[in-house]
């Protein structure tokens, strides 16, 4: 399917099949758009994939965009496995999400038999969905290979929850990511986030062979909170981890939050922000 330049209003959700590839000119110049008029009553993505090991589905070069008005839905249900690919696509809201302060909506959420290989993922924009358990991507419950060549997360301010979690799931690899949480300017101070706490980038948790290499970006959390927290996991590998710490200066001093915190089996292992993780490793 090509998507030549333009916006592709839909009012329902598309689904695609084991073998469709969507292809765009350009992730900013063919964009497919939840109408405004479109409306649902429980969480909606819309785009589908089939549940499915063997599934080959690609997306390429083409935006997905939720409208402001559209609080239930949301970008990608994502289950196609390990062959598929999801290049150059870039996931944003055109406005807030009002009303989303209670309801946890995922832009994309990867189960089932979900998989397969994610180039240049940027998922940026600001959206307004205080919910704790609001994600930029959940990762949940699937074992298939997944890794990520450079990956982009930021600005979306959930309550206090990771911007990016893997729970229940396995191989998961992250190669390099750029990060940003909320940064404490002239314009974004801590108090003008409606009184919740700030996101983490990414959660781990019941997980296994999990691994992310190289995260910079100017990013930080509350005292006592990692950057990265993990949780009953197993063969998690973080590899260089640090925070662009000449572009801000941090709100809490860096010695009272983590880039990195795991409780594992009831024992905590903290490293502080004060400096860079060159290797971290949980057998």
């Amino acid at each position: 399917v090509l998507l030549p330049k333009g916006r592709y209003r839909v009012s329902d959700t598309i689904d695609l099949r084991s073998t469709t590839w969507v292809c765009g000119v350009s992730r900013s110049l063919s964009t497919i758009v939840a109408g405004a008029s479109w409306t649902e009553s429980s969480l909606t993505p819309i785009l589908r994939t089939p549940d499915d090991a063997d599934a080959r589905v690609i997306l390429d070069s083409f935006g997905l965009q939720t409208q402001e008005t559209a609080n239930l839905i949301y970008h990608l249900l994502w289950r196609s496995g390990r062959g598929s690919v999801f290049k150059d696509v870039s996931i944003g809201t055109d406005g807030p999400w009002p009303g989303a302060f209670d309801i946890p909506l995922q832009r994309i959420r990867i189960t089932g038999n979900g998989g397969g290989r994610w180039y240049n993922h940027l998922a940026g924009g600001h959206g307004d969905c205080m919910h704790e358990d609001c994600r930029i991507l959940l990762v949940d419950g699937t074992s298939e290979p997944l890794a990520f060549y450079m990956y982009h997360h930021q600005y979306l301010k959930v309550g206090g929850g990771p911007l990016t979690e893997v729970r229940d799931a396995a191989n998961v690899t992250f190669y390099s990511q750029k990060t940003e949480t909320i940064i404490p300017g002239s314009e974004e101070r801590h108090e003008d986030n409606f009184g919740t706490p700030w996101p983490i980038l990414m959660g781990i948790y019941n997980s296994e062979n999990v691994t992310a290499y190289c995260a910079e970006g100017p990013s930080q959390a509350e005292p006592g909170r990692g950057l990265y927290e993990i949780a009953d996991s197993t063969n998690v590998t973080l590899v260089n981890i640090g925070r662009r710490g000449t572009s801000t200066s941090a709100y809490y001093h860096e010695s009272t939050w983590y880039l990195i915190s795991e409780d594992y089996l009831g024992s905590v292992t903290s490293i502080d922000a004060t400096g860079f993780v060159g290797l971290f490793r949980r057998e």
